[in-house]
């Protein structure tokens, strides 16, 4: 199915560098750029997943990813982000 595999981000972790949040979960790594409101990827795994069609934001502590129909939550502590939710999102409900 589209989307991440809980798999794959249960161990994720981020860090802001240079005013940008980036996040890897060690196969791939993303980057948000809160100025262009949007994320990037930077590098891909050997699990090809679309992270540069998604549409992110930053919101306080927690950012929020959505792409292919899914939507992911992440917490972020002071160096190290948490996975909290994955689920199926659709925004027709």
């Amino acid at each position: 199915k589209a989307g991440l595999d809980v798999d794959y981000t249960s161990s994720l972790n981020g860090f802001w560098v240079a005013g940008q949040l980036v996040l890897t979960n060690g196969l791939r790594t993303c980057r948000y750029d809160p100025g262009q409101d949007r994320w990037s990827l930077t590098s891909t795994g050997p699990s090809e997943i679309q992270l540069s069609e998604s549409q992110g934001f930053a919101l306080g502590n927690r950012a929020y990813l959505f792409y292919s129909g899914y939507m992911n939550e992440y917490v972020f502590g002071r160096s190290v982000n948490t996975y909290l939710h994955f689920w199926e999102f659709d925004p027709t409900r």
